[in-house]
């Protein structure tokens, strides 16, 4: 990643016994610090993926418990609080921006979630592949947040991104992406999820190399808006 990227330079790597790894990098040319987490790639993380039991926040509303306990475990959340305090104090007209694929995009969204409550910073949360992360209620809490905008990009017909199917909740703004030189923005509040087994169901489309490839054939304008072809869709 900092080969292709000479204006960004590593600013801490967590490689966990937990399976765990993110990536802090920070570019002084866009003004921007990004936290970057790694989807699943040990048997691990496999097993926290499938720990679809929740966890109760303190606000009544549940998170997927494997996601929780690979943000938390060896501290990992309270290290990287203190790298984004450290961060905002040192930098503070940077942007912030969190993003991961698959597990990582999980841990993203929820890493997020907290840290938001404690900064007035607006943060941008990209995530590739995302499960869904919470309860109808967290969602709907999540959406509410005006501190946070979240684009959820989903690659076709990517199979894990209709997982965890019940009692979770996906939250943020939909793209979907494909090979086709389109893009569709569904922008959403309140939990009105469109992903299920019947539509996402592709096992390949998940692979990053896919996602990849096709973000690739999707052409931006000049304005760095949207593709060449775009369908959006408010609700």
């Amino acid at each position: 990643i900092l080969e292709k990227s000479p204006n960004c330079e590593l600013y801490k790597f967590y490689d966990l016994e937990s399976g765990t790894q993110v990536g802090i990098t920070v570019s002084h040319k866009q003004e921007r610090i990004s936290f970057v987490f790694r989807g699943s790639n040990q048997l691990i993380d496999w097993m926290h993926d499938l720990l679809i039991c929740k966890r109760q926040l303190p606000n009544g509303t549940y998170v997927h418990l494997g996601f929780y306990k690979s943000l938390f475990l060896c501290d990992l959340y309270y290290k990287l609080k203190n790298d984004f305090i450290s961060l905002t104090n040192e930098y503070p007209n940077y942007n912030i921006y969190i993003t991961g694929h698959s597990l990582g995009g999980g841990l993203a969204t929820l890493f997020s979630y907290f840290i938001s409550d404690i900064t007035d910073k607006n943060l941008t949360l990209i995530t590739f592949a995302s499960p869904r992360v919470g309860n109808e209620k967290w969602a709907k809490k999540f959406n509410n947040l005006k501190n946070i905008r979240h684009f959820r990009i989903v690659n076709q017909k990517d199979i894990v991104t209709a997982m965890p199917y019940i009692g979770f909740y996906h939250c943020g703004n939909l793209i979907n992406i494909n090979s086709s030189n389109k893009l569709s923005f569904l922008a959403f509040p309140l939990c009105i999820d469109t992903s299920h087994l019947i539509k996402t169901y592709n096992p390949f489309d998940h692979l990053i190399e896919n996602y990849y490839d096709n973000l690739e054939c999707c052409k931006w304008n000049s304005d760095n808006k949207y593709c060449n072809s775009v369908d959006v869709l408010l609700i």
